[in-house]
């Protein structure tokens, strides 16, 4: 399931940013993902579908549209082991526990909001994976556009649900 959201303030011209949600526990996926792998890493570090990770798959259709140094990427302290490859990147936002995915979205948000002028935020949780990347990414610039010329609303990206999910 994809699910993007949009945030926009200010004015038109507006500086396009990306956020990838990577904090999260995998508890669902645990032991699929620890027959993979052979520990307990979540899902979004683990090789699911081919050689990399899901969050490796995240982040480069996110770099056709995003530049690197204006995607930020958000993970817990508990699962340093697996990001270790990442800490030289001073866009890594490092939460010092997982408290949802609400909270995962707001903290980079406050500081976008205080640093960045007229930000237009794209969320992309990292563990989804899409089969085609460029006809994903251009839903994703129809949502920036939105996001342009509506400046007071949010828009989400995604399917239709069959079912509520009180996670999202």
């Amino acid at each position: 399931k994809a699910m993007q959201a949009f945030s926009r303030t200010r004015n038109i011209n507006a500086d396009r940013w990306a956020v990838i949600l990577a904090g999260g526990d995998g508890t669902r996926l645990r032991s699929f993902t620890r027959s993979i792998t052979g520990d307990e890493r979540p899902k979004q570090f683990a090789p699911v579908i081919g050689h990399k990770t899901l969050l490796d798959q995240t982040q480069a259709p996110v770099a056709l549209s995003v530049p690197e140094e204006k995607t930020l990427t958000i993970v817990t302290k508990s699962h340093e082991q697996y990001y270790q490859p990442l800490l030289n990147n001073p866009r890594l936002l490092v939460q010092p526990e997982n408290k949802g995915t609400a909270p995962g979205i707001i903290y980079p948000l406050i500081g976008l909001a205080v640093h960045a002028a007229d930000p237009v935020v794209a969320v992309f949780p990292s563990d989804h994976y899409f089969t085609d990347d460029e006809k994903f990414m251009s839903y994703v610039e129809l949502g920036f556009e939105t996001a342009r010329h509506s400046p007071d609303k949010v828009t989400l990206l995604g399917i239709s649900p069959d079912t509520p999910e009180a996670d999202f």
